[in-house]
């Protein structure tokens, strides 16, 4: 029942009595100054950091809300601070372990924080309600984080976009564009561009026919631009090959010849990103005899609704979780 979030908004607490009983309110709206995530961090043996985070969409350049992370290592929550366990920088979204902390592959490392997003506008919504008389006490709690359908800035999303979003439900490695255009009138020639390449491959036998992006030298107005998205190490096809000032240049590398696996981290493609809406509705009822001879019981109901892409409906057949416990 208790949780942990940035917001803006505001707060009302109302007490008051109805015959026996005492009862007490709680109203909360707010709007959420970040998005929130868990990751398990993968420990490299001798390596103390600095480790990056990553959104909960797969995003690489994050700004953490400073104050907002917890550190577990094996369940134990870890201190902030040179003289302490970890030390974390806000803007880079790192963390780097303190010689007082030395962290090995076998450790189980996870990290929960929130990350500043302006992508869609996130309210938060929350309702309390105890009530108690003598031995008698009940309770109901209500929590909803939900996006808006529509994002903060129109034109980052247009109708191609929502059209993708509808049809991917919620598989997110589904909900991607393609990042290649054409430069056109926007050529310019301090940028990098590339050309399309027929190529034949070779893997597992079979001769298969690809058509990569190449590093183009010598650009003109009829090159292509494209941004690549880091997906991680054997999802993609591309490889960074060199940076410069004018920018990075990435490279096909395909697949393994012999296993089919993807040698790349990269994609030439943009992630888009799903409005999601989550809420919790938790009631229970506790009896305590406040006699040794006579038990007490607590009985406490929750159901979850968590719809991972508000613009689809496809896959919400799982969003509904029902639990159950009871405790003499």
């Amino acid at each position: 029942q208790n949780y942990y979030k940035k917001s803006q908004g505001g707060l009302i607490d109302y007490y008051h009595n109805l015959g026996k009983w005492k009862l007490n309110h709680k109203l909360s709206l707010g709007i959420s100054r970040g998005k929130f995530n868990r990751q398990n961090i993968l420990i490299v043996n001798g390596n103390q950091g600095p480790y990056r985070l990553k959104g909960r969409d797969g995003e690489s350049f994050i700004i953490l809300l400073a104050g907002t992370e917890k550190v577990f290592i094996d369940g134990i929550q870890l201190t902030r601070g040179e003289d302490a366990d970890y030390v974390m920088d806000y803007n880079l979204a790192e963390i780097r372990f303190t010689p007082k902390r030395l962290v090995t592959d076998q450790m189980r490392v996870f990290v929960e924080f929130e990350y500043a997003d302006q992508y869609y506008l996130r309210t938060i919504n929350t309702y309390n309600a105890q009530a108690s008389k003598g031995k008698w006490f009940t309770y109901l709690n209500f929590y909803q984080e939900k996006d808006s359908k529509r994002p903060a800035v129109s034109s980052d999303q247009d109708s191609t976009d929502r059209v993708i979003l509808f049809a991917s439900g919620d598989q997110s490695e589904l909900a991607v564009r393609s990042s290649i255009s054409k430069s056109g009138n926007q050529f310019n020639p301090n940028r990098i561009y590339y050309s399309l390449k027929d190529t034949s491959v070779l893997i597992q036998g079979q001769l298969r026919l690809f058509s990569i992006l190449e590093y183009n030298d010598m650009p003109d107005s009829n090159s292509l631009q494209a941004s690549f998205a880091e997906i991680g190490p054997g999802k993609g096809t591309y490889q960074l090959k060199r940076s410069n000032a004018n920018g990075r240049v990435y490279e096909w590398v395909g697949y393994h010849p012999l296993t089919g696996v993807l040698l790349g981290s990269y994609t030439p493609a943009i992630p888009l990103i799903a409005p999601r809406s989550h809420s919790m509705l938790m009631t229970g009822v506790h009896y305590n005899s406040l006699e040794k001879d006579k038990a007490g019981f607590n009985l406490e109901t929750g159901i979850s609704l968590l719809d991972k892409n508000r613009i689809s409906s496809k896959d919400d057949g799982d969003n509904i979780g029902f639990a159950s416990r009871i405790d003499l």
